[in-house]
């Protein structure tokens, strides 16, 4: 239930920064996961697929870096995808 909390909450913050650069897609996400947050990187994992499923962050990967620095969880870096669009505003091909 923890992980499911820590993936729900770490994909809001996704979503929010991904919107505020108006992102169509993220791609990846890094994160740095605390020695005393009960987690592991592929429980993490599971539960950030099943919270991002049907949103942009939909296959993202997500890369843990496991620290002793850290408590629970800080979202390190986002890759966003943006779609170029051509003059007429359709999709390229």
């Amino acid at each position: 239930m923890h992980e499911h909390a820590l993936a729900r909450s770490l994909v809001r913050q996704v979503l929010r920064l991904a919107a505020e650069q108006q992102a169509e897609g993220v791609s990846r996400v890094a994160v740095r996961l605390g020695a005393l947050s009960h987690s592991d990187p592929e429980t993490l994992r599971a539960h950030f697929e099943l919270e991002a499923r049907a949103t942009i962050a939909a296959g993202a990967a997500l890369d843990v870096a496991v620290t002793e620095e850290l408590l629970e969880l800080a979202l390190e870096s986002i890759e966003i995808e943006r779609f170029e669009r051509r003059d007429d505003g359709a999709l390229p091909s």
